[in-house]
Protein backbone atom coordinates (compact mmCIF):
# COMPACT_ATOMS: atom_id res chain seq x y z
CA UNK A 1 0.00 0.00 0.00
CA UNK A 2 2.81 2.60 0.91
CA UNK A 3 4.15 1.77 -2.63
CA UNK A 4 0.51 2.84 -4.02
CA UNK A 5 0.77 5.97 -2.19
CA UNK A 6 3.61 7.47 -3.62
CA UNK A 7 2.78 6.77 -7.02
CA UNK A 8 -0.42 8.50 -6.33
CA UNK A 9 2.13 11.25 -5.00
CA UNK A 10 3.84 10.77 -8.42
CA UNK A 11 0.68 11.03 -10.48
CA UNK A 12 0.06 14.27 -9.74
CA UNK A 13 3.82 15.55 -11.09
CA UNK A 14 3.50 13.43 -14.08
CA UNK A 15 -0.43 14.97 -14.80
CA UNK A 16 1.58 18.12 -15.06
CA UNK A 17 3.98 16.99 -17.09
CA UNK A 18 1.20 15.10 -19.49
CA UNK A 19 0.01 18.58 -19.91
CA UNK A 20 2.79 19.53 -22.50
CA UNK A 21 2.94 16.40 -24.31
CA UNK A 22 0.45 14.36 -26.84
CA UNK A 23 -1.54 11.85 -25.04
CA UNK A 24 -4.56 9.47 -25.86
CA UNK A 25 -6.90 9.07 -23.60
CA UNK A 26 -7.60 5.57 -24.86
CA UNK A 27 -5.14 2.94 -24.26
CA UNK A 28 -6.22 1.03 -27.04
CA UNK A 29 -6.18 2.71 -30.14
CA UNK A 30 -8.04 2.16 -33.07
CA UNK A 31 -7.00 0.68 -35.62
CA UNK A 32 -3.34 -0.29 -33.93
CA UNK A 33 -1.16 -2.74 -35.27
CA UNK A 34 0.97 -4.44 -32.10
CA UNK A 35 4.49 -5.41 -33.06
CA UNK A 36 5.22 -8.63 -32.48
CA UNK A 37 8.61 -9.48 -31.44
CA UNK A 38 10.82 -11.57 -33.52
CA UNK A 39 11.34 -15.17 -31.88
CA UNK A 40 14.03 -17.84 -32.36
CA UNK A 41 12.98 -21.10 -34.35
CA UNK A 42 12.37 -22.70 -30.83
CA UNK A 43 10.08 -20.18 -29.66
CA UNK A 44 7.79 -19.92 -33.00
CA UNK A 45 5.89 -22.78 -31.68
CA UNK A 46 5.10 -21.26 -28.14
CA UNK A 47 4.70 -18.28 -29.65
CA UNK A 48 1.57 -19.56 -31.68
CA UNK A 49 -0.31 -20.39 -28.37
CA UNK A 50 0.32 -16.89 -26.87
CA UNK A 51 -3.25 -15.86 -27.92
CA UNK A 52 -5.49 -18.68 -27.10
CA UNK A 53 -6.80 -17.21 -23.27
CA UNK A 54 -7.56 -20.53 -21.10
CA UNK A 55 -10.56 -20.83 -19.26
CA UNK A 56 -8.75 -21.74 -16.20
CA UNK A 57 -6.30 -19.45 -16.84
CA UNK A 58 -9.35 -16.89 -16.59
CA UNK A 59 -11.24 -18.61 -14.39
CA UNK A 60 -13.67 -16.74 -11.80
CA UNK A 61 -12.55 -13.23 -11.11
CA UNK A 62 -12.94 -14.14 -7.66
CA UNK A 63 -10.22 -16.88 -7.32
CA UNK A 64 -7.64 -14.80 -9.30
CA UNK A 65 -8.01 -16.96 -12.50
CA UNK A 66 -7.33 -14.84 -16.11
CA UNK A 67 -4.55 -13.37 -15.03
CA UNK A 68 -0.65 -13.98 -16.12
CA UNK A 69 1.59 -11.48 -14.95
CA UNK A 70 4.66 -9.57 -16.32
CA UNK A 71 7.83 -8.12 -15.58
CA UNK A 72 6.45 -5.29 -17.57
CA UNK A 73 9.50 -2.96 -16.68
CA UNK A 74 10.39 -3.78 -19.37
CA UNK A 75 9.49 -6.77 -21.98
CA UNK A 76 11.58 -9.74 -22.04
CA UNK A 77 13.64 -10.39 -25.09
CA UNK A 78 12.66 -13.53 -27.11
CA UNK A 79 15.88 -15.66 -25.90
CA UNK A 80 14.29 -15.13 -22.52
CA UNK A 81 17.54 -13.45 -21.01
CA UNK A 82 16.91 -11.32 -18.06
CA UNK A 83 16.00 -7.68 -19.32
CA UNK A 84 18.60 -4.65 -19.16
CA UNK A 85 17.54 -2.74 -16.40
CA UNK A 86 19.90 0.77 -15.46
CA UNK A 87 19.70 2.43 -12.52
CA UNK A 88 20.83 5.86 -13.88
CA UNK A 89 18.53 5.81 -16.33
CA UNK A 90 15.63 8.64 -15.06
CA UNK A 91 12.85 10.82 -16.54
CA UNK A 92 15.19 12.86 -17.61
CA UNK A 93 16.73 10.97 -20.20
CA UNK A 94 13.97 8.83 -21.13
CA UNK A 95 14.68 9.92 -25.03
CA UNK A 96 17.56 7.63 -24.89
CA UNK A 97 14.80 5.29 -26.22
CA UNK A 98 15.01 5.60 -29.74
CA UNK A 99 11.70 4.45 -30.22
CA UNK A 100 9.57 6.42 -28.14
CA UNK A 101 8.85 10.06 -28.92
CA UNK A 102 7.09 13.22 -27.61
CA UNK A 103 4.59 13.18 -29.86
CA UNK A 104 3.81 9.34 -29.22
CA UNK A 105 0.13 9.00 -27.71
CA UNK A 106 1.51 6.81 -25.23
CA UNK A 107 4.89 9.25 -24.31
CA UNK A 108 3.42 10.47 -21.23
CA UNK A 109 2.53 7.37 -20.01
CA UNK A 110 5.48 5.52 -20.67
CA UNK A 111 7.74 8.66 -18.54
CA UNK A 112 5.60 7.41 -15.43
CA UNK A 113 5.75 3.57 -15.61
CA UNK A 114 9.33 4.39 -16.16
CA UNK A 115 10.00 7.07 -13.92
CA UNK A 116 8.21 5.25 -11.10
CA UNK A 117 10.59 2.10 -12.05
CA UNK A 118 7.49 0.09 -12.48
CA UNK A 119 9.03 -0.64 -16.17
CA UNK A 120 12.13 0.05 -17.64
CA UNK A 121 13.39 -0.69 -21.22
CA UNK A 122 14.10 -3.69 -23.23
CA UNK A 123 17.49 -2.43 -23.91
CA UNK A 124 19.79 0.71 -22.96
CA UNK A 125 17.87 2.64 -26.03
CA UNK A 126 14.92 0.18 -26.28
CA UNK A 127 11.66 0.45 -24.63
CA UNK A 128 9.62 -1.29 -27.20
CA UNK A 129 6.32 -0.20 -26.95
CA UNK A 130 4.33 -2.29 -29.35
CA UNK A 131 5.64 -5.26 -28.07
CA UNK A 132 3.41 -7.93 -26.82
CA UNK A 133 3.31 -8.49 -22.71
CA UNK A 134 3.60 -11.70 -21.48
CA UNK A 135 1.55 -13.60 -18.17
CA UNK A 136 5.13 -13.14 -16.57
CA UNK A 137 6.08 -9.53 -17.43
CA UNK A 138 2.44 -8.28 -16.13
CA UNK A 139 1.92 -9.98 -12.55
CA UNK A 140 5.59 -9.00 -11.97
CA UNK A 141 4.02 -5.33 -12.94
CA UNK A 142 1.51 -5.81 -10.42
CA UNK A 143 4.20 -7.29 -7.86
CA UNK A 144 5.87 -3.80 -7.89
CA UNK A 145 3.19 -1.76 -7.87
CA UNK A 146 2.23 -3.30 -4.32
CA UNK A 147 6.09 -3.29 -2.79
CA UNK A 148 5.67 -6.31 -1.48
CA UNK A 149 9.65 -7.24 -1.00
CA UNK A 150 8.79 -10.75 0.65
CA UNK A 151 10.29 -14.19 -0.91
CA UNK A 152 6.94 -16.50 -1.43
CA UNK A 153 7.92 -19.44 -1.99
CA UNK A 154 5.80 -22.13 -3.83
CA UNK A 155 6.09 -25.26 -6.10
CA UNK A 156 2.73 -24.99 -7.97
CA UNK A 157 3.87 -24.80 -11.20
CA UNK A 158 6.56 -27.12 -13.12
CA UNK A 159 6.70 -24.31 -15.54
CA UNK A 160 8.20 -21.08 -13.71
CA UNK A 161 11.86 -21.55 -13.93
CA UNK A 162 13.60 -21.59 -10.27
CA UNK A 163 14.97 -18.66 -9.74
CA UNK A 164 13.97 -16.51 -12.77
CA UNK A 165 13.43 -13.15 -13.02
CA UNK A 166 9.37 -13.91 -12.53
CA UNK A 167 9.07 -16.79 -10.03
CA UNK A 168 8.84 -14.63 -7.12
CA UNK A 169 6.03 -12.78 -8.47
CA UNK A 170 3.77 -15.63 -9.75
CA UNK A 171 4.41 -17.09 -6.07
CA UNK A 172 3.27 -13.55 -4.51
CA UNK A 173 0.30 -13.59 -7.33
CA UNK A 174 -1.01 -17.14 -7.09
CA UNK A 175 -0.85 -16.75 -3.09
CA UNK A 176 -2.67 -13.61 -3.12
CA UNK A 177 -5.54 -15.18 -5.83
CA UNK A 178 -4.68 -12.60 -7.96
CA UNK A 179 -3.49 -14.88 -10.55
CA UNK A 180 -4.33 -19.33 -10.83
CA UNK A 181 -2.63 -21.11 -14.02
CA UNK A 182 -4.02 -22.41 -17.21
CA UNK A 183 -3.72 -25.96 -15.63
CA UNK A 184 -3.53 -27.48 -12.38
CA UNK A 185 0.59 -26.93 -12.44
CA UNK A 186 1.23 -24.95 -15.04
CA UNK A 187 1.94 -21.39 -15.43
CA UNK A 188 2.36 -20.54 -19.41
CA UNK A 189 4.78 -17.15 -18.26
CA UNK A 190 5.46 -16.70 -21.92
CA UNK A 191 1.95 -17.11 -23.09
CA UNK A 192 0.64 -13.06 -24.69
CA UNK A 193 -1.78 -11.94 -21.89
CA UNK A 194 -4.98 -10.77 -23.68
CA UNK A 195 -6.99 -8.13 -22.90
CA UNK A 196 -9.71 -9.92 -20.78
CA UNK A 197 -6.82 -11.66 -18.35
CA UNK A 198 -5.19 -7.51 -18.05
CA UNK A 199 -8.65 -6.41 -16.35
CA UNK A 200 -8.99 -9.65 -14.35
CA UNK A 201 -5.46 -9.20 -12.82
CA UNK A 202 -6.43 -6.04 -12.06
CA UNK A 203 -9.55 -6.89 -10.64
CA UNK A 204 -8.16 -9.37 -8.46
CA UNK A 205 -5.49 -7.08 -7.29
CA UNK A 206 -8.18 -4.15 -6.69
CA UNK A 207 -10.67 -7.08 -4.49
CA UNK A 208 -6.41 -8.05 -2.86
CA UNK A 209 -6.26 -4.60 -1.60
CA UNK A 210 -10.12 -4.14 -0.51
CA UNK A 211 -11.56 -1.55 -2.87
CA UNK A 212 -14.84 -1.32 -3.61
CA UNK A 213 -16.17 -1.87 -7.52
CA UNK A 214 -18.58 -0.85 -9.87
CA UNK A 215 -19.68 -2.49 -13.38
CA UNK A 216 -20.93 -1.10 -16.06
CA UNK A 217 -23.05 -2.25 -18.85
CA UNK A 218 -20.92 -3.69 -21.61
CA UNK A 219 -23.82 -4.86 -23.45
CA UNK A 220 -23.50 -2.21 -26.40
CA UNK A 221 -20.55 -3.46 -27.59
CA UNK A 222 -21.12 -5.39 -30.63
CA UNK A 223 -18.79 -8.01 -29.19
CA UNK A 224 -20.07 -8.21 -25.80
CA UNK A 225 -20.18 -12.01 -26.24
CA UNK A 226 -17.18 -12.75 -27.34
CA UNK A 227 -15.92 -11.54 -23.56
CA UNK A 228 -15.57 -14.94 -21.74
CA UNK A 229 -17.61 -15.79 -18.69
CA UNK A 230 -14.83 -15.76 -16.43
CA UNK A 231 -13.94 -12.27 -17.59
CA UNK A 232 -17.10 -10.62 -17.81
CA UNK A 233 -17.69 -9.11 -14.13
CA UNK A 234 -13.67 -7.64 -14.68
CA UNK A 235 -14.18 -6.54 -18.22
CA UNK A 236 -17.25 -4.61 -16.52
CA UNK A 237 -15.24 -3.19 -13.85
CA UNK A 238 -12.36 -1.77 -16.28
CA UNK A 239 -15.01 -0.27 -18.39
CA UNK A 240 -16.27 1.55 -15.86
CA UNK A 241 -13.55 2.43 -14.21
CA UNK A 242 -12.67 4.02 -17.79
CA UNK A 243 -9.38 1.62 -17.51
CA UNK A 244 -10.06 0.48 -21.03
CA UNK A 245 -12.45 1.68 -23.46
CA UNK A 246 -13.83 0.07 -27.28
CA UNK A 247 -11.43 -0.32 -30.24
CA UNK A 248 -12.16 0.08 -33.40
CA UNK A 249 -15.78 -0.67 -34.67
CA UNK A 250 -17.53 -1.05 -31.03
CA UNK A 251 -15.78 -3.42 -30.18
CA UNK A 252 -13.60 -4.38 -27.10
CA UNK A 253 -11.39 -6.83 -28.67
CA UNK A 254 -10.82 -8.73 -25.41
CA UNK A 255 -9.05 -11.49 -26.97
CA UNK A 256 -6.91 -9.35 -28.69
CA UNK A 257 -3.14 -9.36 -26.89
CA UNK A 258 -1.99 -6.10 -25.14
CA UNK A 259 1.49 -4.06 -26.06
CA UNK A 260 3.43 -2.81 -23.63
CA UNK A 261 2.40 0.81 -24.87
CA UNK A 262 -1.11 -0.20 -24.12
CA UNK A 263 -0.39 -1.94 -20.24
CA UNK A 264 1.86 1.42 -19.64
CA UNK A 265 -1.07 3.56 -20.18
CA UNK A 266 -3.81 1.11 -18.43
CA UNK A 267 -1.29 0.74 -15.49
CA UNK A 268 -0.76 4.92 -15.13
CA UNK A 269 -5.01 4.83 -15.25
CA UNK A 270 -5.76 1.97 -12.71
CA UNK A 271 -2.36 4.49 -10.44
CA UNK A 272 -5.15 7.22 -10.56
CA UNK A 273 -8.21 5.06 -10.31
CA UNK A 274 -6.57 4.14 -6.53
CA UNK A 275 -5.68 7.85 -5.97
CA UNK A 276 -9.45 9.18 -6.44
CA UNK A 277 -10.38 5.96 -4.44
CA UNK A 278 -7.94 7.76 -1.56
CA UNK A 279 -9.34 10.93 -1.81
CA UNK A 280 -13.52 9.98 -1.52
Amino acid sequence: MNRIKSLITAVVLIMCLAALNVYATDAFIENETPFLPAFSDDKKDEASDNNQADNSAGGSTNSGSGGGGSYIPSTRPADNTEEKQDASQTENNINTFSDIKQDDWFYSDVIFVFDNKIMTGTSENEFSPYTIVNRAMMITILHRIDGDNSISEADIFNDVEKNSWYENAVNWGYKNKIITGTSENTFAPMDNLTREQLCVMLYNYTHHMGVKTEFADISSYADNKTVSQWAKDAVSWAVQEKLVTGKGNNTLAPKDSATRAEAAAIIRRYTEYFAEFEEK
